[in-house]
């Protein structure tokens, strides 16, 4: 997976699953999963879309 289409894939993930409701939690560990993420990668992400 190219890395940039991933960041988006991720990025859209993010949005979609908080545009429903699904708490930080539980998107952190569903994108940990689906991309093979760490932790801190996971949690970056989710920072990256709080700002």
């Amino acid at each position: 997976m190219c890395k940039a289409w991933k960041d988006e894939a991720i990025v859209t993930t993010i949005e979609t699953l908080r545009e429903v409701n699904i708490s930080d939690a539980v998107i952190k560990e569903k994108i940990m999963t689906k991309y093979s993420l760490t932790e801190r990668e996971a949690k970056d992400y989710l920072l990256e879309k709080s700002a």
